[in-house]
């Protein structure tokens, strides 16, 4: 069916997509790359097919073609998503200051991300002796995760209470996130 509708239009984004999935899934790399890129072609504004280019380039552990596409995206959408994928590349990578700057622009562009507020706010105290500045804006950025009833997003917090020496506070979040993901396994 997919073959079917780039028979009748050979730029057709979904279509491309799609079949550049199927070969993402089959290993077929190449193929991949080829029909995701086509569709970056056929539709340059839109985010998926870059997301998708560095996942092929993930999947072949080749982070530097991964942070290349992610970029690219970055450069050519305003996919959100894109930031957040490059910035958790940006971690696996060791490379924390990065990923700290593009879950700040992730932010900018969408104050209400739950994922780069967590994300951030976790980075911000992950040194052993973080700066008064970094633990306050990460006390800022973990109160806009008080409500929520996400167990990574309690957990954030928690440990940003902690950090800043507010020990009971920390346990009353570290406990409603055990307690919430009880059923996942996610924390313990």
């Amino acid at each position: 069916m997919l073959e079917r509708a780039l028979a009748g239009a050979a730029d057709h984004a979904v279509a491309l997509q799609l079949l550049g999935e199927l070969e993402l899934q089959a290993r077929a790399f190449p193929q991949a790359v080829q029909r995701f890129e086509a569709a970056i072609r056929a539709q340059p504004g839109w985010w998926l097919p870059y997301r998708a280019l560095a996942l092929a380039a993930r999947a072949q552990a080749n982070l530097a073609a991964a942070r290349a596409a992610y970029t690219r995206g970055t450069r050519a959408t305003d996919g959100v998503q894109l930031l957040l994928d490059l910035a958790a590349l940006e971690v696996q990578a060791g490379e924390a200051s990065a990923a700290i700057a593009l879950f700040r622009r992730a932010l900018e562009r969408e104050p209400g991300s739950l994922e780069a507020t967590n994300n951030l706010a976790m980075l911000l105290v992950l040194p052993a002796a973080p700066p008064r500045a970094a633990l306050d804006e990460a006390l800022a950025l973990a109160r806009r995760l008080e409500r929520s009833t996400v167990p990574a997003h309690l957990d954030t917090l928690g440990w940003v209470l902690l950090s800043r020496g507010a020990q009971r506070l920390e346990l009353q979040y570290m406990k409603r996130a055990v307690e919430s993901s009880a059923d996942d396994g996610a924390i313990s």
